[in-house]
């Protein structure tokens, strides 16, 4: 991990023929009820052969469980953004929730709208998308409604785990199917949603390295 003048990270992986990469579809476990969701993404949407395994998983597991899905692009491991493409259309068909960056945006779809990349993948079958924008806060959009919220003014230390703590902030709202409708339905909740979320990743930049927040403190924050 590299950090620029503004904290920001910039990230290299040196991962060739390791464990992480290395299941396959054989290897996918039968899930015990108590899994209520499942969270896939980065480079594990385009290396070989865990790619392939889990899109199968997702195929699988639509039906039982809610799927959320970050692309988090790692150009350094995969350089060919058609690659992403491609993987990441696929996963956001069977995706309940995506989260996306507006960094990842520009490089899967250059000269194409937030806005109409989500109702892309709405039209797909996601349910709630939920695109960061840094410092400028989030914006969510479900198939009637969309908000947004604006970013914290904060004193950054690093940006390493901001975007890890911006999406386990949604899983924490977001435990089941009846959490997810419901924000998805009403844009307050969708507000609420998203202020809780954009928080929990300000108060991770406040930090230096990835040092997330507890649910109480970010409360705390929002009081």
């Amino acid at each position: 991990v590299a950090l620029d003048a503004n904290g920001v990270a910039q990230y290299t992986f040196y991962g060739e023929h390791g464990a992480d990469r290395a299941p396959q579809q054989t290897d996918l476990p039968a899930l015990q009820p108590e899994v209520r969701c499942l969270h896939m993404g980065s480079y594990t949407l385009v290396t070989e052969p865990i790619a392939s395994a889990m899109l199968a998983l997702a195929r699988r597991e639509r039906g039982r469980r809610m799927l959320s899905l970050d692309p988090n692009v790692r150009a350094t491991v995969e350089p060919d953004m058609s690659r992403w493409r491609d993987r990441v259309e696929a996963m956001a068909g069977l995706a309940h929730l995506v989260k996306v960056s507006v960094e990842d945006l520009e490089l899967l779809y250059p000269q194409v709208t937030p806005e109409a990349v989500a109702r892309r993948w709405l039209e797909d079958g996601t349910r709630l998308v939920v695109v960061t924008l840094g410092g400028d806060g989030a914006m969510a959009f479900s198939s009637a409604l969309q908000a947004r919220v604006a970013g914290k003014q904060v004193a950054v230390a690093d940006t390493v785990g901001a975007g890890d703590s911006f999406q386990s902030a949604l899983l924490h709202q977001l435990p089941n199917f009846a959490a997810l409708d419901a924000v998805s339905s009403n844009v307050e909740a969708m507000n609420r949603l998203l202020e809780f979320a954009v928080t929990a990743a300000s108060i991770t930049c406040t930090r230096p390295g990835a040092d997330p927040p507890t649910r109480q403190q970010v409360e705390a924050a929002l009081r």
